[in-house]
Order: structure tokens, then sequence, then C-alpha cells
């Protein structure tokens, strides 16, 4: 694909069992980009699209900001080094150690400003793509936010309750539906995504 460079080397090379077992849990349209690039970088702005995300302040009204990635996750097939992408698996493990994305949920790229460009692999939404954003507890957009985890709460009272005791048989549950008021749909599939993406860069 044009705009993406220093990517890993072709799938066709990795002779990674664990790597081929990973490509047949994720959607088609998705697996033929990873063939076709697997991972790299990309001008700022090459590939730009809308959040969904608003921004309020008190002099602005955004209904939806734009962002870009700057960063495809690829498969390095336990070789990553210097100068190549971050490596799709390793990104997704170190995501659920930290659980703030949605189980069956993993990010595929990252933006400008750290933000996420995410995938689904739940079988209720399997490749749609999702926005995780960096900033969603900061002041322009924090009350979009707050509804929606105010809403995921209303649903599982006493919430604080059930987040506060592991074994609940909702916990798990739970959490997953919080992380997941913090996405926004961005497509229902990746190709429909990458391909609704604008190139915004300016010339110099």
């Amino acid at each position: 694909m044009q705009g993406i460079r220093d990517s890993y080397p072709p799938l066709s090379a990795l002779g990674n069992d664990k790597t081929q077992a990973y490509l047949r849990d994720l959607p088609d349209d998705y697996v033929a980009f990873l063939r076709h690039n697997n991972g790299g970088f990309a001008d700022a702005f090459r590939y730009t699209f809308l959040t969904g995300v608003p921004f309020k302040t008190e002099t602005v009204d955004n209904l939806s900001r734009d962002d870009c990635p700057v960063e495809f996750f690829g498969l390095s097939g336990g070789d990553a080094s210097e100068g190549f992408p971050d490596d799709l698996m390793q990104v997704a493990r170190e995501h659920a150690d930290e659980g703030f994305l949605p189980r069956n949920v993993i990010a595929i790229a990252r933006c400008v400003q750290n933000s996420l460009v995410c995938l689904s692999r739940r079988k209720e939404d399997f490749g749609s793509i999702y926005y995780w954003d960096w900033y969603w507890q900061y002041p322009w957009c924090e009350a979009f936010f707050r509804a929606r985890l105010d809403e995921v709460r209303r649903q599982f009272e006493p919430a604080d309750d059930i987040l506060e005791d592991n074994t609940h048989p909702r916990h798990a549950e739970l959490r997953d539906a919080l992380n997941f008021a913090t996405l926004t749909k961005l497509a229902p599939d990746f190709s429909s995504w990458l391909g609704g993406c604008e190139d915004r860069r300016q010339d110099d």
C-alpha cells in the first residue's frame, strides 16, 4: 500500500507457527493488508479519519476531531528490532496486562499523539474498527465519555461493588463494558475504514 515504509518481512517468510495461527483469528481483509504491508510507518495525515470524539471548549464546538495513524503494527515472527514498528502480538499482550481495552479488541495502529486504532475480534462485531482516544479523560471530551460510562454503570448496579470484587460473576463483563465505552466505532471493517481515510498532508 502506498505511503507505508519500513515494514517487517512478508508474512510468507515467517515460519513461526504461532504467527500463522494468530492470523487465522483475524478478519480476511486485515490479513490481506498484513500480507501486503506487514506493519510500517506512515507520514502524519497521510491517512486521516474522523474519530467520532467531540472537541468542545468555551470557544470551539467540534462534533468530531480527526486523527491519523503514523505506525501500523506488524508481525515480526519473534525477531523484532530497532527501526521497525511495534509487534502486533506483543502490543496485544501488553494491553491485555494493562487491561484498558476490552477483551478480544486489539490495537492495530498508533496515531500521531498516541491514540490507537483498534480491531474487534469479538463474535458480535468481528472485524469492526474502533478508536481509543489517549485524551478521553481530558476536559474537551470528558463529558462525552462520562455520559457513556455512566450509562454502563446504570446497567450494572451496584457497579462499584462489582468492580471491587474480582470474584463477582459480572466483574469481567463490567470491566469490558466500561473499557468499551471509551471506544468510538470508526467502520464495520478494516477495508472500509482505510478506504475512507483522506490524505491531508500539507505541502511544504
